[in-house]
């Protein structure tokens, strides 16, 4: 008699029994019972779960001693298995001891499994039976092997290797122990925006890498981009990956390949793809992480057809809360013609960065205050421009009334300038200059009413204080009489200077535990923010390949012992140890590696984890057939520099780009001098980066002459030589002279404030000066103007002194106070910027001497140009009493000399911007604090 079987639905639960054959289909639901896992028995409940489900990590599998957590990667699903003798775990596969599978694909199966030589789990994928019976299929295969192992970079999963053993063919791949972007909003929902661009832009750096060397992925999924221990998004599974420059398709002319719901419509067509197809899957991939749905949804024939002839649905109409201009970026990624799309990752890199968590950082008080003055400068003009459209208004009113009406129409136009630049552009000319917007709690542009009351505060009550004297003073106070003029001129000054306490009392709640929010900041709930290079490249990309090879005696290693590795040349040798390093190639993969030959048979990097900081090994091999035996460990091959090398060779590292770098070798260190496994003979040359720009620690230096090191010797010598030859803020020196050797601080808190540090740039660019140069003219020359008008309106009420004697005594006058401001105060416009002065070699501060003489020598021009101003001005109303126009003559002869000094330094400090004419002549520069 037949025996009974049973049969649970994994749609519904129910549970069917059956003799003899098996149903196709649950009897409670009608769903259909698609694929097996597992053996059945005679008493035996067998699931069936449906084609998109992953499976839970929640069984251990015991192998021997060893036991692996079960994982798994929903890019693969789980099927029935086609191949006969099926592979069970703790069944070996060359040196991979097989644990649990982790799925199964069209091309192979996927199996959690711990590779016996280099002690360390990875993911081993197995070509399928009936794949490997065809040469197309094998060939497709060792393609997505190659492929994938090209493209080395932290934002892509790593490929040890690949081989044969006897009739199955592998690819042994980093284990990702966290899952897939899938997976999270399986488990999570829709992400908040920040946190979904942040994966997105993790993973297209990877994808960016495979575009460079020619090929598009065609299968970008979320179910393809893997999530790390660090919680980082990595791409992976190139196994339908394609050239751009035509290569031969390894599949049936015509046939579909990828997985319809991501895949771009050209695709779908089997058309041209490029890298605007893997475009169009990122920005699906994007859209399901923010909604939890693609683009299409339906069966699969409703899904292309949607993708076909159907515009995307408006991902707003889906999820109201994404940005308006991450919606348009979106639907840009997903248009139909691929004409219409951005052309590169770079391109959707920059228009993404603003929507990330580390991209946009709060823009601080000094920043902000440079942009207003360009703006208010730019204004300026226009209300120059302006002036001359109202000028027959001015001449229909009658001057007086016509000053007024153009003060009032010149402050709302003030106001509109800033508001309509705000609202439609998230920026005003200012802010766009130092890469800064607005943006309101949406991460967006602000809304109407937000656009307009900022500027109703800043700049509208400066405006509004500015109108007063148009209101008090009756007559042109352009036309200098007498004194009165004068005193009402002073007037006038007076409350340009007052009408900055406004703005600055509304900047008062400005720091940087709010983001540097001031008062009209938080009463219309915007922010400015700063667009940050903190997710650019890490560093000046470098692809410098390793030092050429030296030939190397064949004789003098065991071909079998690093089998199938070929040696290519020898690279370096210790003299002391005899330890030697080779590159060599790996015919499989076609890539060069590095072989390290040692008599140690227990090498440090064996006993670090595995870490994007630390070379992977590859394999290990032994020849026994000398004494003592020669071990060899085959690594991934580093192309690129010892970072020492690109810190002393660069002109100018950023410290954006040296912070994360620093931050990554004090947290690898701490974790290599708790494991031990710092490199041998470890120093500065041990530290590398590799042509992605990811900080490497390798084993061997190029040079075995360099004595070694502790691990915080190398970091502080490190991090001295950052701060010594490249512009870094203020509070990084301090930081480096308090942790240069200071045994008591450790790498933990070293990590902690590196991660906590202020984010600022640190190198100078002629906008820098320019905002220095605004802040300085508007507030000192401010006050400059403010007491020479006091100054002459002293000395013509009280005397009858030439316009020359008094022009020279308020010089003098200024000069004292100059030199008694930087002494005791340094520079007021530097409080107010939040920069600082150094001395040239950056570790010490300047002498208040040399401080006040800075000072003094960048009011002279400034001073002088109040002098000529109030030369004219005396010398004005001589001329109006009847005095001959000789003194006119001599200060008019002064101001056009004084604007010309003006302009020649101007433009010097533009060329040189972190030292001016001033710092040139006092041995200082300038710097952020």
């Amino acid at each position: 008699m037949p025996e009974s079987r049973s049969i649970t639905c994994a749609h519904c639960g129910n549970s069917t029994s059956a003799t003899g054959s098996l149903p196709k289909f649950c009897s409670a639901c009608g769903a259909r019972f698609e694929s097996v896992v597992g053996d059945v028995g005679s008493s035996g409940s067998t699931a069936y779960p449906p084609a998109d489900q992953t499976l839970a990590p929640s069984k251990t599998v015991e192998l021997d001693s060893l036991a692996i957590d079960q994982t798994h990667d929903s890019s693969f699903v789980v099927r029935a298995s086609t191949t006969s003798g099926k592979l069970e775990s703790g069944s070996m596969v060359g040196p991979f001891r097989l644990g649990c599978q982790l799925g199964a694909g069209g091309m192979g199966t996927v199996y959690e499994a711990y590779d016996t030589e280099s002690d360390r789990p990875v993911a081993l994928k197995i070509l399928s039976k009936q794949v490997r019976t065809t040469e197309e299929g094998v060939d497709r295969f060792r393609r997505e092997s190659q492929v994938a192992a090209s493209i080395n970079h932290p934002g892509s999963t790593f490929v040890y290797r690949s081989g044969q053993c006897g009739d199955r063919f592998f690819i042994a791949m980093e284990l990702m122990n966290g899952g897939t972007l899938k997976d999270v909003v399986e488990e999570e929902g829709p992400l908040e925006v920040s946190r979904a661009v942040d994966f997105i832009l993790d993973a297209i750096d990877g994808l960016a890498v495979a575009h460079s060397v020619g090929i598009v992925h065609r299968d970008f999924k979320p179910s393809n981009c893997f999530m790390d221990d660090d919680g980082k998004a990595k791409v992976g599974d190139f196994g339908l990956a394609k050239s751009f420059y035509g290569d031969v398709a390894l599949t049936q002319t015509g046939a579909f390949v990828g997985t319809p719901q991501f895949a771009a419509p050209e695709q779908l067509r089997s058309g041209h793809v490029d890298a605007r197809t893997d475009i169009y899957a990122v920005g699906g991939t994007l859209f399901y992480l923010l909604t939890s749905r693609a683009p299409f949804v339906g069966d699969a024939a409703q899904v292309i057809a949607g993708i076909a002839a159907e515009t995307a649905p408006n991902i707003k109409t889906i999820a109201p809360h994404v940005p308006g201009k991450l919606a348009s970026l979106l639907a840009g990624m997903l248009e139909k013609d691929p004409a219409k799309r951005p052309s590169s990752l770079k391109e959707i890199r920059e228009s993404l960065l603003p929507f990330s968590s580390l991209g946009a950082v709060p823009a601080d008080r000094g920043q902000r205050m440079a942009a207003f003055f360009i703006d208010t400068f730019a204004f300026g003009f226009a209300s120059l421009l302006l002036g001359s459209l109202l000028t027959p208004l001015a001449v229909f009113l009658g001057p007086e009334t016509g000053n007024r009406v153009f003060t009032l129409i010149n402050m709302f136009t003030l106001i509109f300038w800033f508001a309509f630049q705000e609202y439609f552009f998230g920026a005003t000319i200012g802010k766009w200059l130092f890469r800064m917007r607005v943006v309101n709690s949406h991460n967006e542009s602000p809304k109407l009413w937000q656009a307009f009351v900022r500027p109703l505060l800043i700049p509208g009550l400066r405006a509004a204080i500015m109108v007063i004297p148009v209101f008090v003073i009756s007559g042109d106070a352009n036309q200098i009489k007498d004194v009165a003029d004068i005193a009402n001129l002073g007037l006038i000054l007076l409350l340009s200077i007052l009408s900055w306490i406004p703005c600055m009392l509304l900047m008062l709640t400005a720091k940087l535990s709010n983001g540097y929010r001031g008062i009209h900041d938080l009463l219309t709930n915007t922010r400015v923010v700063r667009i940050s290079n903190a997710l650019h490249s890490k560093g000046a990309e470098t692809s410098r390949p390793v030092t050429a090879p030296m030939p190397v005696d064949p004789d003098s290693f065991p071909v079998e012992a690093i089998a199938p590795f070929e040696v290519l040349g020898i690279i370096g040798k210790d003299e002391a140890s005899g330890d030697r390093i080779f590159v060599g190639r790996d015919p499989e993969l076609e890539r060069k590696v590095w072989i390290y030959e040692s008599a140690n048979d227990s090498a440090p990097f064996l006993r670090a984890g595995i870490r994007p900081t630390r070379q992977r090994i590859i394999a290990t091999g032994t020849d026994q057939s000398v004494e003592p035996n020669r071990n060899y460990f085959v690594a991934e091959c580093i192309e690129g520099l010892p970072l020492v090398e690109l810190v002393e060779s660069s002109d100018s590292l950023q410290w954006t780009t040296c912070r994360p770098l620093l931050r990554e070798l004090a947290s690898e260190l701490e974790r290599a001098e708790s494991e031990g496994s710092l490199p041998t003979a470890f120093s500065e040359r041990n530290v590398w980066l590799d042509k992605s720009a990811q900080l490497k620690l390798v084993e061997v230096s190029e040079s075995s002459d360099i004595e070694a090191t502790s691990a915080r010797d190398v970091f502080d010598s490190l991090f001295a030589k950052i701060v010594e030859q490249h512009p870094v803020p203020e509070h990084v020196i301090e930081l480096s002279q308090k942790w240069h050797g200071s045994e008591s601080t450790t790498f933990s808190e070293i990590v902690d404030s590196l991660d906590d540090i202020e984010d600022r740039p640190s190198s100078w660019s002629w906008i820098d000066r320019i905002g220095i140069t605004c802040v300085s003219l508007a507030l000192e020359l401010s006050v400059l103007m403010l007491m020479g008008q006091l100054w002459l309106t002293f000395c013509k009420m009280w005397t009858e002194l030439s316009p020359l004697w008094i022009c020279g005594s308020f010089g003098v006058i200024m000069t004292v106070l100059a030199f008694a401001v930087g002494f005791f105060f340094e520079n007021p416009t530097f409080w107010f910027l939040g920069i600082s002065a150094r001395r040239r070699n950056k570790l010490l501060r300047p002498s208040r001497f040399q401080m006040a003489l800075r000072l003094c020598l960048s009011w002279i021009l400034p001073v002088g140009f109040a002098i000529s101003l109030i030369g004219v001005e005396a010398a004005t109303i001589e001329l109006n009493n009847g005095e001959p126009p000789i003194t006119l003559m001599v200060v008019g002869l002064l101001f056009m000399a004084v604007i010309a000094a003006m302009l020649m330094v101007t433009l010097f400090n533009l060329a040189k911007p972190a030292r001016g004419v001033a710092d040139l002549v006092c041995g200082t520069q300038l710097m952020r604090k």
